[in-house]
């Protein structure tokens, strides 16, 4: 046996009365007696070289240990307690077999059984001698489900079309804990397009990875540049001229209420104004309404 179950409690309630000579003498015959799964031999000589029992206290250790918990029968030295738990383990051993062989062995094709039946017997056999304790391990063996495989995470994906680059580890863990892999495609987009279309990144302005995934910038839409260039300068005009201008884009609704475009307002013209050509008409020193 590569293993057996040491109770604490029961071991110390029965030996916290022997040396220390005597407690490392009984420990060293248990292992013994369960590593070779028989009694130890009848001869206290040859027990005490067993335990490595050299001096004359340590050999007189050795008989106080054998006379205390061992009976001594005709194939030599017994503990009971050891022999109940390896005829135990024994059985297991058989029944974990004896599945192994019921499972792999019956109505199975020569070429099925020349390939699993090999395999599966020292499975069993490892199971039944690895603990007294453990029962039916091939059989749990046997009823254990493959697990399906993890779907890759999507990333790596994102991170290779995302353009700032900083922050890796940041907007890798928001990514998992926002669990945007279903999503994926639908950022790559928005990130190509924001790309092309919006001002600020066009320009640099891009926020980091995390940034980004926390603040669920995707639902951004990209702003355009709205900056316009200086209007065009009117050339100097006479007053006339001006008021003719002004008229007309008030017409079109291009001016607000303080003359500017966008809004209707009375414009009013100050005073005579000089034309290109001279003075202006008297006519056209009017009220605009």
């Amino acid at each position: 046996m590569n293993y057996y179950e040491h109770h604490i409690g029961d071991y110390a309630a029965a030996t916290g009365h022997l040396s220390l000579i005597e407690d490392a003498i009984y420990s060293r015959l248990l292992r013994r007696y369960y590593l070779q799964e028989q009694p130890l031999p009848a001869d206290v000589a040859q027990v005490a070289r067993l335990c490595g029992a050299r001096a004359a206290d340590e050999v007189a250790a050795v008989e106080v240990v054998l006379h205390e918990f061992f009976q001594r029968e005709a194939d030599g030295w017994h503990n009971k307690r050891a022999d109940e738990e390896i005829a135990r383990y024994q059985d297991k051993q058989a029944k974990a077999r004896a599945s192994a062989e019921a499972r792999w062995g019956k109505d199975a094709k020569p070429s099925d059984s020349d390939r699993n039946a090999p395999a599966m017997r020292p499975h069993s056999e490892g199971n039944a001698h690895q603990s007294p304790d453990t029962s039916n391990q091939a059989e749990k063996q046997e009823q254990k489900r493959v697990q399906p495989a993890a779907a890759p995470c999507r990333f790596a994906d994102f991170w290779a079309v995302y353009p700032n680059k900083k922050g890796r580890q940041e907007a890798e863990k928001t990514w998992r804990r926002r669990k945007l892999d279903p999503i994926c495609d639908d950022l790559i987009a928005h990130v190509q397009l924001m790309q092309t279309a919006d001002d600020g990144w066009r320009r640099g302005y891009i926020p980091m990875g995390s940034t980004y995934l926390n603040q669920a910038r995707w639902e951004d839409i990209p702003q355009q540049n709205a900056r316009a260039g200086p209007a065009p300068q009117r050339q100097e005009t006479g007053k006339t001229a001006q008021a003719l201008m002004a008229l007309e884009d008030f017409g079109n609704g291009e001016l607000d209420q303080a003359g500017n475009r966008g809004g209707a307002e009375a414009l009013d013209v100050l005073g005579p104004g000089a034309d290109a050509g001279g003075r202006g008409h008297p006519a056209d020193r009017r009220r605009l309404a």
